[in-house]
């Protein structure tokens, strides 16, 4: 489910530099990244609003998927710029949506499923950037619009992946699920509910470090990624291969820092050691933005293997804290299961306010002091 869910996002990512192209609208480069997040100070009010009116899944999966499906097709047939915009917001907001519904559903299940889920996400940045690249080069050669109507066509399997949890869900017995699957239910963990204002004190930390790794790791994919891949002497498709050895560091850690970590310590210890990968993870991004807007800006530029194993501890970075967040929200006892989606909502909006003011950091700062091409930072 997570890699299907977020096979759009990636996809609008690696294509935004070729969709901008194509559109001779390379000024406006930001504004593709912005449009992919910008609904998402949306998607979370809308989230939170149909977990409190207990929504049925089935609807907000199969609602989801429609609406993807309808974006994407509007990217591939755009005919102006304009319009394909609509399109990647169409998308964005339904990839923030079907996350904030699985990351809601998935309460149910032992916490460690946030490994799983964040496996799949990984693999979607992987896979997405990886058959980006090799499908648009020679001797293939497929277009824009090709390659986003093909994502469209698989679009549904992510709502039939529900329908495949569902029955597991209902056709396992307490005992027996939780054995195989991991399965709780509600009535394992009753307790009150807390107002929500205490929701997002127990979790503001955690959230806000969470959203400024966003910020960073997306402002350098974005912007400090871009003004390398225009230096001279790169290859022709640096960018993109930025992002796919970017995408490979989010895969690895995803999949690997729940593992790791309970490996590592022991089980009373791993909520206290995921703290620690937390301040480590927000610490070494923060070292990262300042390393790639000093050289960047400057126009002294790292050398090429030097960009690819940073921008791979970017990628590291940003995994491990987004698995690290969710699976403290499914780990925390003073949440109740219904205060659980809650805090995958709260969190979710923090994650998309550090995504969306790293899009909006690059449009300003293109249309600013900081044009593509140029030199902003003088030694």
């Amino acid at each position: 489910m997570g890699l299907l869910n977020n096979a759009s996002f990636v996809a609008v990512i690696s294509a935004s530099k070729s969709l901008a192209q194509e559109y001779n609208a390379m000024e406006n480069f930001g504004i593709i990244g912005s449009a992919s997040v910008a609904l998402g100070v949306f998607a979370t009010p809308i989230s939170a609003m149909v977990s409190e009116l207990d929504v049925p899944f089935f609807y907000r999966f199969w609602v989801t998927t429609i609406i993807r499906i309808i974006g994407l097709v509007m990217i591939a047939f755009a005919p102006t710029f304009e319009f394909c915009v609509v399109g990647v917001l169409l998308a964005g907001l339904t990839q923030i949506l079907g996350e904030n519904f699985t990351l809601c559903y998935i309460r149910k299940f032992d916490p460690t499923f946030i490994g799983d889920w964040s496996c799949g996400t990984g693999w979607a940045g992987v896979l997405g950037a990886f058959f980006y690249l090799t499908l648009r080069a020679p001797p293939i050669g497929w277009s824009n619009q090709t390659f986003f109507l093909a994502i469209a066509t698989i679009q549904p399997l992510f709502a039939m992946c529900y329908e495949a949890l569902k029955k597991d869900e209902t056709a396992s017995p307490l005992k027996e699920g939780y054995e195989k699957t991991g399965l709780i239910t509600d009535t394992l963990l009753v307790k009150a509910s807390l107002p929500f204002p205490s929701v997002m004190r127990v979790l503001s930390c955690d959230g806000i470090a969470l959203g400024l790794v966003y910020w960073l790791e997306y402002t350098i994919q974005g912007k400090f990624a871009r003004e390398a891949s225009m230096s001279s002497g790169v290859p022709r498709s640096w960018y993109e291969e930025l992002c796919f050895v970017y995408q490979i560091g989010v895969l690895i850690s995803r999949s690997l820092t729940l593992p790791v970590v309970r490996w590592l310590s022991k089980d009373s210890a791993v909520q206290k050691a995921m703290k620690i990968v937390l301040i480590s993870a927000t610490l070494l991004q923060c070292t990262l933005f300042m390393v790639w807007l000093l050289t960047t800006g400057s126009g002294h530029y790292m050398p090429l293997v030097l960009q690819v194993a940073s921008m791979s501890l970017v990628g590291l970075c940003g995994g491990s804290m987004y698995v690290t967040v969710y699976y403290l929200v499914q780990c925390c006892k003073r949440l109740s299961p219904h205060d659980k989606e809650r805090a995958v909502n709260f969190v979710a909006m923090l994650v998309n306010l550090g995504t969306l003011a790293s899009f909006l950091t690059t449009l300003w700062a293109d249309h600013t002091f900081w044009p593509s091409g140029s030199i902003p930072i003088k030694f």
